[in-house]
């Protein structure tokens, strides 16, 4: 399916390219993004066009727009308790948010956005705290163990830092 790229938020293109099991830097712009979906063969379709193939593609997996729905995309959907997060942190980074016992409520909105936000997390759809607690909870909360591991196995080295998991 072609999508419409000129209609579709920051946080739907990285949706879409994710859907599609594509790497993209954590911190690209759009410009950017737009320029992954083109080498990967991608080219936007007029808004009409798009609508109507989104309405004959099945096989494409649907994330709802419904107001206050909060759950995670069908590509998390596929995760693991035991699969680290996207976004590794290193070990001078704060994150006392993966640790067994934290309760997500003693953060602020704000704080709860850039942590998603990190972890590549759409929030488009939360509106309240509570939202954003149900995105930590189901995205972040249960990969936390498997990323606190990860964090060990990431070792700096001469030439930089390197991941030593692969």
């Amino acid at each position: 399916m072609a999508p419409n790229f000129d209609a579709m938020t920051l946080v739907q293109i990285r949706q879409f390219l994710r859907d599609f099991s594509i790497r993209m830097p954590a911190r690209a712009r759009r410009a950017e993004l737009l320029q992954i979906a083109e080498c990967h063969g991608f080219i936007s379709t007029p808004k009409d066009e798009g609508v109507r193939l989104a309405a004959t593609a099945s096989e494409q997996p649907r994330t709802s727009t419904e107001k206050g729905d909060t759950k995670p995309a069908s590509s998390s959907a596929m995760m693991t308790v035991h699969d680290p997060l996207r976004n590794i942190p290193t070990k001078s980074d704060d994150v006392s948010y993966l640790q067994a016992n934290f309760n997500p409520a003693s953060l602020t909105i704000a704080r709860l956005r850039n942590i998603l936000a990190a972890h590549e997390v759409s929030y488009a759809t939360a509106k309240t705290k509570n939202d954003f607690i149900q995105l930590f909870l189901s995205n972040i909360k249960p990969r936390a163990e498997a990323t606190i591991k990860a964090m060990a196995a990431v070792k700096r080295t001469d030439a930089g830092i390197i991941d030593m998991r692969s």
